[in-house]
């Protein structure tokens, strides 16, 4: 399931099969539940987050106040 999703999403298009599955095998599949923060503005870049499903909303700081961008 996670092999075609990743197929669906441009970055991976040229990846064949078995790069798509070593892809999918480097990551771990998570659930957030609405309303849960996923990372801050200014948290260490660790990761690649990749929505497979659902929909996120994404704010920045700007002067203290917080400014939703989608």
């Amino acid at each position: 399931m996670v092999q075609e999703a990743l197929r669906r999403i441009s970055l991976f298009r040229g990846l064949g099969d078995v790069d798509l599955a070593k892809v999918a095998a480097a990551g771990s599949e998570q659930t957030f539940t609405e309303g849960q923060l996923v990372f801050r503005q200014g948290d260490a870049g660790d990761a690649l987050y990749l929505v497979l499903t659902g929909e996120v909303r994404l704010y920045k700081m700007d002067g203290g106040h917080e400014l939703e961008l989608g």
